[in-house]
């Protein structure tokens, strides 16, 4: 019966996305044999060699594939199969720095429905080199067999990656060996020796045969039993025929070597097994007197080492290849002497070796832009192994001629030949002869024989023999792409963009605005790398012979439409813009590429090829715009002033001449508070550049506008909300539109909300807080005289401070610095601060603040709402208490000290103007307290000091007539807002600043 073995050599990748497509690739079989070829892609730099040995192969094809090779043939049982790949790790990033290679794998395995076996596995870093082998002896009871493995090569990219598989398919058909059945023909009578310790008369008479017969095979069993039955049929049929003497029975001697034949490896050892029998018409056995041995032609013994082991009518060979010779095969002698005869087998030991020259990655002899020169590829020749398709070591030297390699046509030569490798490889570095115009030899398109450079080098041993060898080079011209922005109206020159709809806003090559109205042309092209070309002017040397297949975003926008009137003659024109405005916001993805995927159209020339990897990635610079707004307190006293901010990010710069407008949600009853356009400017431009408003007070910023607000109508008594956060009448609402979109509505819109109530909460919260820091709870009178009335604490700590020192933070003078120091920081941006300081200046929206003083006497800070009158102001001074730590302060409502209100606040406190008198009088109470103040301090005063000390005070000062006509003699001159209402601490460049520090701080 017949058996099949099916082998497959499948290299293969776990493939990743698949970008590139249609890539060159080429399939071929080598001189050596239809079971050795080359399997090349060069556009991916990958390449993977192959050699199958065993069986009998008896067609090789690539089938119609671009990286497949297909081999069938038959094979015997017990027959060794072989297969080798070598191949490179990825190196697609020589092709593109944006690709990053990954390892490649190798793998080879066997399956004769057991699951794997023999398993060999490889993996390569990017750029090596490597190879895998791995072999099979067929089984005698198998259906099929199948022989596995892969190589693979894969990159990744910012936008994906790619990857790439070389295949190679091997069928064999299993066939049994056909025996021819072994009897007494005149043929095999003349072929035996035989030989014989009787006499010849004696054989003749007796008709006693030996026969000594070879077989070489592996069904031994079967041979035997054949042989045994024909002698016994033999011996029938001359018992049969009637004659009276019969002969004596025949004997035959079977020498039976294991194998016909062993393709060697070097150092790889093999066995090899011969047994002596004895065969006669009742059976076979071993001939325990068989004398077995095994020897070479003496000029060969150096390459092998045989090592052999005897016993009866055996002998056990264990053979090595030491070096390979220059012969590519040796016969070995199996020699047997039996009893009545002798015999001889031939081994047959066959070892393959290729002498090459490749080049070391690509064939493809390229243009190098940045040297301005053709570069050829580097070749390695060397002596190689076929089946592990490795290079070798040889046991005889060889050299080169001069020169050691030749070109056709003549246009190349040897820079630089080495070998790293103490002669098993030999690398050449070539380069392009001096004055060489490739033109000459291969047309102006340099398409003329495909662009093919043919390559021989032969090399001589010893004894003279010459081994050759030859490979392809080919000029390869590379197209690369060119994209770059145009303005259509101006040509298709470079950076030629068009005008943006901003006027004074202008935007270099490949940058456009994410607006929906600005849009982006560009140019799509493809020139010669080895081309001299004019900058702006390259789309001139377009060449027509590239098919682009699509123009995509790879992000957020639309993807490119074509502009059909600027295309054609391998010129691609495109517009790319948004639909419509595209805000920034921080988490922007920051690189924008186009991607661009193109192929050589059906019948550029075989030779050229793209540059670089497929699809090409054009960068591009969307802008993004930017509004900001805010409303912060005016320059002038009563006033906020409200800033609209536009910029491009990520270039940063101000967008100018961009339409603005205002309005102003004022609250359901005006008449508890209203807030207006000062100078009813409502629609406002962006500036072009830094210049003043029309106030002429404050600079401002290209990109941004201005509006002043003022307010009126807001009073104490009014300033409260049924309900807090809701509907309040003093809430306002600010609003800033952006430019009207083809719709009508604004583009982008976005407004504040001054909440004054809320704002005056928060500001005595955060004075609450800040209270301890600030000092304004003097600790000295913790527990101390708890009589004494809060109102009077102020005015014995200033009398005390001129007794004692340590009391000095707690006077109304310094304690009224801190705390307008504090409402400036609050309030005023300064230089060097940080832009989120703006959140804080925002909360002061609606509230104005006021240094007061009685003097000689006392002083205080105090706010009251914007529009009002500061004589309406209330104090935050601590100092007629000397605590700021209950939270009812939160409420402006419970703040203690009015100076037009101090008589009323003392009587709801029960302490009328006559009780106050009464206290004053009581001097002596006083200066007990004053004593205990000053010990708290550390001092020792007498009591009779301090009542003389606070006598005079009170009454030499008038102290106890300021007490009772409270408000009176208040000094009106302003500490913080000048005569014409503006603030006197208020920085006019501040604006400038901010937007300087806010732009820095944008990522």
């Amino acid at each position: 019966m017949k058996k099949y073995i099916y082998i497959s050599v499948a290299i293969m990748l776990l493939v990743m996305a698949e970008i590139i497509l249609n890539p060159y690739s080429s399939v071929y079989a080598v001189d050596d044999g239809p079971g050795t070829g080359i399997i090349e892609m060069p556009d991916y730099g990958i390449r993977m060699e192959f050699s199958v040995s065993g069986g009998n192969i008896t067609e090789a094809t690539n089938d119609g594939w671009e990286s497949k090779f297909f081999i069938t043939g038959t094979v015997h049982p017990g027959e060794t199969l072989s297969i080798s790949i070598s191949g490179n790790g990825t190196t697609m990033s020589e092709f593109n720095p944006v690709n990053q290679d990954l390892e490649a794998q190798m793998d080879v395995w066997f399956d004769a429905g057991n699951g794997m076996e023999n398993r060999k596995t490889l993996t390569l870093a990017p750029g090596e080199n490597g190879s895998v082998s791995t072999s099979f002896i067929v089984p005698d009871d198998v259906q099929t067999v199948e022989i596995v493995g892969y190589v693979g090569n894969a990159w990744i990219n910012p936008y994906g990656g790619g990857s790439k598989d070389l295949i190679l398919n091997v069928d064999f058909e299993v066939v049994e060996e056909e025996i021819p059945f072994i009897g007494q023909t005149q043929d095999q009578e003349q072929a035996s020796e035989i030989e014989s310790t009787e006499t010849p008369q004696k054989r003749i008479s007796s008709l006693s045969l030996w026969r000594t017969i070879v077989v070489v095979g592996i069904a031994v069993a079967g041979t035997m039993s054949a042989i045994a039955a024909e002698l016994a049929n033999k011996a029938a049929q001359a018992a049969a025929s009637g004659k009276e003497e019969q002969p004596t029975e025949e004997t035959v001697y079977v020498l039976n070597p294991s194998h016909k034949q062993f393709d060697l490896e070097v150092n790889q050892p093999v066995t090899l097994n011969v047994n002596g029998y004895r065969v006669n018409q009742e059976g076979y056995q071993l001939e325990n007197d068989a004398l077995i041995s095994l020897s070479l032609p003496p000029d060969m013994a150096e390459y092998f080492n045989i090592q052999t082991t005897t016993s009866t009518g055996q002998l056990t060979a264990i053979i090595t290849l030491l070096k390979i010779p220059s012969a590519s095969s040796v016969i070995l002698d199996v020699n047997g002497i039996f009893p009545h005869g002798k015999a001889k087998a031939e081994v047959q030991l066959k070892f393959k070796m290729d002498f090459t020259i490749l080049p070391v990655d690509s064939p493809n002899i390229t243009f190098n832009e940045k040297e301005k020169l053709w570069q050829p590829p580097e070749l390695v020749a060397c002596f190689r192994e076929p089946v592990q398709n490795t290079p070798i070591k040889v046991g005889f030297y060889y050299g080169f001629m001069d020169p050691p390699l030749t070109f056709e046509p003549d246009i190349l030569e040897v820079k630089e030949g080495y070998s790293s490798d103490d002669g098993l490889t030999y690398n050449f570095k070539l380069k392009m002869r001096d004055g060489i115009d490739l033109e000459t030899y291969f047309g102006e398109d340099l398409t003329d024989d495909d662009g093919r450079v043919k390559v021989n080098v032969v090399v001589k041993d010893e004894k003279g023999k010459e081994f050759t060898a030859k490979t392809t080079l080919q000029v390869h011209p590379q197209l690369k792409m060119i994209s770059y922005a145009y303005d259509p109206e101006k040509g298709k020159g470079k950076n030629n963009r068009p005008k943006t709809p901003y006027p004074g806003l202008e935007l270099e090559d490949m940058q456009f605005i994410a607006d929906g109205k600005d849009f982006l042309p560009l140019l799509i092209f493809f020139v010669r790398t080895d081309k001299e070309v004019v900058v702006g002017e390259e789309y001139l040397c377009a060449m027509d012979m590239v098919d682009v297949l699509s123009v995509k975003h790879t992000g957020e926008f639309p993807d490119p439409e074509p502009i059909t009137e600027e295309s054609g003659e391998g010129l691609f024109a495109y517009r790319i813009r948004s639909n419509d405005l595209t805000p920034y916001t921080k988490d922007k993805k920051k690189n924008h590429f186009i991607s661009v995927e193109s192929v050589l159209r059906a019948g550029a020339p075989k030779n050229y090829g793209l540059s670089g990897m497929s699809p090409h990635l054009v960068q591009i610079y969307p802008q993004f715009l930017q509004f900001q707004f805010w409303v912060v307190p005016g320059r002038l006293c009563g006033t906020s002033e409200a800033y609209a901010y536009v910029q491009l990010n990520p270039l940063k710069i101000g967008v100018p001449n961009l339409p603005l407008s205002l309005e102003i949600e004022n609250p359901p009853n005006k008449d508890r508070g209203f807030l207006a356009l000062i100078n009813g400017d409502r629609d406002q431009t962006t500036r072009e550049k830094d210049l003043y408003t029309s106030n002429e007070y404050i600079p401002l910023a290209q990109g941004s506008a201005c509006w002043g607000l003022r307010y009126s109508g807001i009073r104490w008594d009014n300033l409260n909300s049924p309900t807090f956060g809701g509907s309040s009448p003093s809430e306002f609402r600010v609003i800033c539109n952006g430019p009207l979109s083809d719709t009508g509505s604004p583009i982008w819109q976005t407004s504040q909300t001054i909440n004054v109530e809320r704002n005056i909460s928060t500001l005595l919260s955060d004075l609450l807080i800040d209270a301890d820091s600030l000092k304004l709870n003097n600790p000295y009178w913790k527990g101390l005289y708890d009589a004494c009335p809060y109102t009077m604490r102020g005015a014995i700590t200033n009398i005390a401070s001129n007794l004692v020192t340590g009391l000095e933070p707690y006077v109304c003078k310094q304690m009224s610095q801190r705390i307008i120091s504090w409402l400036l920081n609050r309030s005023l941006y300064q230089i060097g601060d940080d832009p989120k300081k703006i959140q804080s200046i925002i909360k002061m929206n609606g509230i104005e603040y006021e240094q007061y003083e009685i003097p000689h006497w006392h002083v205080w800070a105090g706010i009251f709402p914007s529009g009002l009158k500061k004589e309406n102001g209330k104090a935050l001074d601590p100092w007629w208490e000397q605590r700021w730590d209950n939270d009812s302060l939160r409420n402006h409502e419970n703040l203690i000290t009015v100076y037009t209100e101090l008589n009323m606040k003392l009587s709801e406190r029960g302490l009328s103007v006559a009780t106050i008198s009464a206290i004053i009088a009581g001097v002596l109470a006083v200066a007990y307290v004053a004593t205990a103040l000053a010990a708290a301090v550390g001092l020792k005063v007498a009591v009779a000091a301090v009542v003389k000390y606070i006598t005079v005070w009170l009454y030499g000062s008038g102290g106890v007539a300021v007490y009772i006509n409270a408000g009176e003699g208040v000094d009106k001159t302003s500490a913080i807002n000048n005569e014409d209402g503006t603030k006197k601490n208020y920085q006019p460049s501040w604006f400038m600043n901010f937007i300087e520090s806010l732009r820095n701080s944008i990522n």
